[in-house]
């Protein structure tokens, strides 16, 4: 079982990495977000069962930093709960997506970004929220589903960007408007 909200990516995804640099408006339009296949199938936090209906999540990259797409499905008329309003504040407590990047797939450091729907950012290595990852995001709400674009300079992460280098990474659905 994990500790993570709601619905959480926990397969190990074999697929080509995408090169691009989006635009963020949240549109998921852009050529690196319509190539390749998504990261799934997402499963509820107990691991017992695939989340019904799924989220779709891509990956890109570029000289510059990580890019995550998120598409999660809505049932339309009903309001995303959006408490969170300043940077660092309680966002995964919202309808939100998280990436939790650990740069030595077993050391331990992690390193988690959190966007509600309203697109605000909480940014922590482990912990630690006074640390800054210089993520940016855009999220676009629409019927049945809404969306979000965050990327995430590599200059904060301390990532090694050698080829081979492994890198544990999940990804969560927070539907707290659902449960």
């Amino acid at each position: 079982k994990t500790w993570f909200d709601e619905v959480s990516l926990l397969t190990v995804p074999e697929h080509e990495a995408v090169v691009g640099t989006p635009t963020l408006d949240g549109r998921l339009e852009d050529a690196c977000w319509t190539a390749g296949e998504p990261l799934g199938p997402f499963v509820i936090h107990t691991g017992e069962d695939l989340a019904v209906p799924q989220p779709e999540a891509k990956m890109a990259y570029d000289d510059t930093g990580l890019s995550f797409a998120f598409s999660c499905p809505h049932e339309p008329g009903v309001a995303l709960l959006a408490n969170a309003t300043e940077h660092d504040g309680g966002v995964w407590l919202d309808d939100s997506v998280e990436v939790f990047i650990a740069p030595g797939a077993l050391s331990g450091d992690y390193y988690q970004l959190s966007v509600n729907s309203l697109g605000v950012i909480r940014d922590s290595r482990g912990m630690d929220p006074t640390w800054e990852s210089g993520a940016t995001a855009a999220v676009l709400k629409e019927a049945g589903r809404w969306t979000v674009e965050l990327s995430v300079p590599y200059e904060h992460l301390g990532i090694n960007l050698q080829v081979g280098t492994e890198w544990g990474l999940n990804l969560v659905v927070n539907n707290r408007t659902v449960g």
